[in-house]
């Protein structure tokens, strides 16, 4: 099964992934991709919720407000790197997650050796600047989407260890429906902050974005639909992964998620293939599974 939750990981984040790129590259604002696709998440946690009678009345309220303004902030400001970013530039730079999560082992329960603090500073300081090295960061705009993923990727790096504490009180979709709702409520702000019109006309407009029947309104309702289905499937898929594994290891079906978006990319939306952001991606697949093994090791001897 870890194989399957695994590719299942994999195709969700993808998707995510191409889905966040494309409508970024159609000038739909980031606010609207993170309100809708919420929305769509929402529906399916509703959905299932109904059919299968489980109730959605958290247990944790001060854990899952924390997770909710988390969520929010980190999900949000990851979204609006893809104004700046392609698919693959933003996988590339959320490689640094695994060798952070390792160094936040103290949340997870577990002590990290000297060995495994090195080796995971290394990694995030390669990644870093091999990544500002590129030819695909040389520009101001992805120095600016660069600074937007290293820091959402550290704030979603923490929500992992809230999702692992939430998993032992909540439900599965109680677990979900917490980021979604935290997207939703951002985007709002968002957009409210930047309006100078009543809150209830924010909102309207913020439909009437696709009340209009033509063939892109059409495309964009599909495009917000599986974007909202592959952030279920995600949740839905690193929660069964973090049942079965430890949460660095669950974590590795996302790392070779990064070297499969950039020819995903390339084939369905024409993006330039970037050799070096490839070249990046394989030494640090290399570097991050020295890592584990270097945990591995310290971990077994402690």
């Amino acid at each position: 099964m870890i194989v399957v939750y695994s590719f299942s990981l994999i195709c969700s984040l993808l998707a995510s992934g191409i889905i966040a790129r494309v409508l970024a590259l159609r000038e739909v604002s980031y606010e609207e991709s993170l309100f809708f696709k919420g929305l769509s998440c929402l529906g399916l946690i509703l959905f299932f919720a109904f059919k299968n009678n489980i109730s959605l009345i958290p247990k944790n309220y001060k854990l899952q407000f924390v997770r909710f303004l988390l969520a929010g902030t980190s999900l949000g400001l990851f979204t609006l790197s893809y104004n700046y970013l392609s698919a693959t530039g933003v996988a590339t730079l959320s490689n640094i997650d695994i060798p952070v999560i390792l160094l936040l082992g103290f949340f997870w329960g577990t002590r990290a050796s000297k060995k495994t603090v090195l080796a995971s500073v290394t990694t995030i300081a390669l990644v870093i600047i091999l990544a500002f090295l590129s030819e695909a960061t040389s520009q101001e705009n992805q120095i600016k989407g660069s600074i937007l993923v290293i820091f959402s990727s550290l704030l979603i790096c923490l929500g992992y260890f809230l999702i692992n504490e939430s998993m032992k009180l909540e439900n599965e979709l109680m677990v979900i429906l917490t980021p979604t709702l935290g997207i939703i409520v951002y985007a709002l702000v968002i957009r409210f902050s930047d309006s100078t019109i009543p809150a209830t006309s924010v909102v309207l407009a913020m439909f009437s974005a696709i009340n209009t029947p033509n063939a892109e309104v059409f495309q964009n309702i599909l495009l917000f639909s599986a974007s909202g289905a592959s952030m279920f499937g995600a949740y839905i898929f690193t929660m069964k992964l973090y049942q079965l594994l430890d949460i660095s290891l669950a974590e590795f079906p996302t790392l070779l998620s990064t070297l499969l978006i950039q020819p995903v990319e390339y084939f369905l939306i024409g993006e330039k293939f970037n050799l070096s952001y490839f070249l990046i991606t394989l030494i640090i697949i290399v570097f991050v599974l020295i890592l584990l093994k270097i945990n591995t090791q310290e971990q077994e001897r402690l």
